[in-house]
């Protein structure tokens, strides 16, 4: 059973994981939702212009009232450079399935690792999961190295499960890690 706390910050050595404002409109929009590349594999649109974008962030801000909404802005030097987030709890085996996202300049550098990593261990310690999913597509592969690198193990590929931005029907692969109790 969870025990909501909601979207508080967390540190790690690099990355300060926070809550995403109206402020934040300009980094997200040129680094996640208006490049066709970083959206390729989300769910999310692509944006025309930065008022798509503020109306998005406005949207969170609210939903962050809500004690199990779990969306992370991820800051580097000052600058959102990525987005985390929890996408689906399942109350009834207090799992949850995250997802993650970053802006092109910040790939390959162990940025969804170290922000992973902080997630899982807040979702395990402080809500109570007991089980961390990630899926991501087939065509994603730098997707399935951040989860083996969070200690994740290959559950299952569901085929055809994914349509891309660009409305291509991908495979989706399923890894997941269960909470140690201490």
């Amino acid at each position: 059973m969870f025990t909501h706390k909601g979207t508080c910050n967390i540190k790690t050595p690099r990355l300060c994981l926070r809550q995403l404002t109206i402020a934040d409109a300009s980094d997200f929009f040129y680094q996640l939702v208006n490049d066709k590349q970083v959206l390729k594999y989300t769910a999310w649109p692509y944006h025309e212009d930065i008022a798509q974008t503020e109306n998005m962030l406005s949207s969170w801000e609210k939903a962050y009232e809500r004690p199990a909404f779990y969306n992370w802005g991820i800051e580097y030097k000052g600058k959102i450079i990525g987005n985390i987030t929890v996408y689906r709890l399942y109350e009834d085996t207090a799992a949850a399935e995250i997802g993650y996202c970053f802006g092109s300049d910040y790939w390959n550098q162990g940025f969804a690792t170290e922000a992973a990593k902080a997630v899982m261990d807040y979702l395990f310690h402080k809500i109570g999961a007991e089980k961390i999913i990630i899926s991501f597509a087939d065509k994603n592969p730098a997707s399935g190295r951040v989860a083996e690198k969070c200690g994740m193990t290959y559950v299952q590929t569901l085929p055809r499960a994914f349509t891309t931005s660009e409305n291509e029907v991908v495979d989706i692969i399923e890894y997941s890690k269960n909470r140690c109790v201490d």
